[in-house]
């Protein structure tokens, strides 16, 4: 593990993993993160994400999160405890966050979508006393700010249950490399003789950067991709004061030091947008290709983030605690039990609530069928095949489909994730 006060990752402001907090919230007190979205949406089916999120954990039974979950984010910023309340509506939802200013802002859009099943306080996850009491922690774009991630991550363990679920996102050091670089080399010219520089001289010094940097390579492509972004954006980006950043293998041991297992990859939005959320790689040889899917699970996500690098998809994977007392599903366990069991097509309304330019919260009363989306490519006709009866194996073998190891992965990830939500599971065969 990296220490403190050494360029090992960006450490060189923590004198101690004590004065992190101190520096965290001084941070986000003064950069909210994120800013206030146009809008907050939500699905008319109160279960409907509950059923995903254990699809997404390859639980094809629905039975790993309850109905009714007790849910912790861990690090909630402004709003993502507000997306959790509304994602999970009958969930008992905790958010916890070092900054005031963004508790403030997370609370004042509670009070004005109106939600009643949500908390929040201020605490560190370093310092939190839960203990064996949520069914699922959230906890995103956290840890990876502390000088010892480790002691963040074991409070995380131990809150959950030890059936309990961690939904896990640090940096992959692929995809932070001109960041990290810059976040240095600001501060050079910020303090050339050292000490803690000042986060608005800092933004500042960014922003003229930004302006004129004139050499045209990855750090180029960076800055012009930052240059309209909102400053919390810019902040969070190129003066985030504590920084680590991960490989898929220095993360699987991170987790087994504190007594977790890697599950299975999370689709999010970011990954889906960039069409960079696959962790599988086809080869034109096959056995090159037999080699790569013979692999073990966590080796096989290391030899993809190795070979992709900046093009891998983000370190965003579910846990869970070793002596959860259950074995853990492969993905070629998770595939079979996909290949076995009845799908039924997703049918619901999305509604949502609208940023006025009062600069509140209001319900539209507008609603619209969802998925708003149809699937693409040969997920479309999967999905058109659907009946609510049939085996999944016997509608691809219908439709003359693979069903090798990479094309299960596809199906199940283009159908029945929650970052492509068109079907959920019927029965288990």
């Amino acid at each position: 593990m990296p220490k403190t006060g050494t360029d090992d990752d960006n450490l060189l402001l923590i004198q101690s993993p004590h004065q992190v907090d101190d520096i965290n919230s001084a941070f986000y007190s003064r950069f909210p993160y994120p800013w206030r979205p146009q809008a907050f949406d939500f699905v008319a089916d109160p279960d409907l994400h509950v059923r995903l999120l254990n699809q997404n954990l390859g639980d094809w039974n629905l039975e790993t999160i309850p109905q009714n979950p007790r849910i912790w984010v861990a690090g909630c910023g402004t709003n993502q405890a507000i997306y959790t309340a509304l994602r999970f509506p009958r969930g008992e939802i905790v958010g916890s966050d070092l900054s005031p200013k963004s508790l403030e802002l997370c609370s004042q859009t509670a009070n004005e979508l109106k939600l009643t099943n949500l908390r929040l306080a201020q605490e560190s996850i370093n310092d939190v006393a839960y203990s064996d009491y949520f069914d699922y922690a959230i906890c995103t774009g956290v840890i990876h700010h502390n000088a010892e991630p480790q002691t963040a991550l074991r409070k995380l363990a131990r809150a959950i249950k030890p059936s309990g679920v961690i939904e896990l996102m640090v940096y992959n050091r692929f995809h932070r490399v001109e960041a990290a670089a810059f976040q240095k080399a600001v501060r050079l010219l910020c303090v050339p003789n050292g000490g803690v520089p000042k986060s608005d001289e800092e933004l500042q010094l960014a922003r003229q950067i930004i302006a004129a940097f004139p050499v045209k390579n990855h750090l180029y492509d960076l800055l012009q991709r930052l240059r309209r972004r909102p400053e919390a954006a810019i902040a969070d980006v190129l003066i985030q004061p504590v920084e680590c950043s991960y490989t898929v293998e220095s993360l699987a041991e991170l987790a087994a030091e504190c007594g977790l297992e890697m599950l299975s990859p999370c689709l999010n939005e970011w990954d889906r947008a960039n069409a960079s959320y696959r962790w599988h790689v086809e080869f034109g040889d096959p056995d090159l290709q037999g080699m790569y899917d013979a692999l073990a699970d966590v080796p096989r996500w290391q030899f993809t983030n190795l070979m992709l690098q900046e093009r891998s998809p983000m370190l965003w994977f579910y846990f869970r605690r070793t002596d959860s007392g259950c074995a853990r599903r492969s993905q070629r366990d998770i595939n079979a039990g996909f290949l076995n069991t009845v799908f039924e097509r997703v049918n619901t309304e999305r509604g949502c609530y609208l940023l006025q330019a009062g600069g509140f919260y209001s319900r539209s009363d507008k609603t619209v069928p969802f998925p708003t989306t149809v699937p693409r490519e040969e997920a479309a006709s999967v999905y058109q095949a659907l009946d609510g009866k049939t085996p999944m194996k016997d509608i691809l073998a219908a439709l003359h489909l693979p069903l090798d190891f990479g094309s299960t992965v596809g199906y199940r990830s283009h159908l029945a994730t929650s970052a492509f939500p068109f079907m959920t599971a019927v029965r288990h065969q």
